[in-house]
């Protein structure tokens, strides 16, 4: 396991998110987790409600 899906992996759980079992196995699931990630960071208080 490489140490940058290490990290991301620590990363995901510790938000919440599942990590993949392979890094990005599907263009699908990266871009998935990406808007997640994005309305998380642009925007935390829409999480909240």
């Amino acid at each position: 396991m490489s140490d940058f899906y290490r990290y991301l992996k620590e990363n995901m759980e510790d938000l919440g998110l599942p990590a993949p079992e392979s890094l990005f196995g599907s263009l699908q699931a990266a871009l998935g987790m990406l808007r997640s990630s994005l309305r998380i960071w642009t925007n935390p208080a829409a999480v909240l409600r």
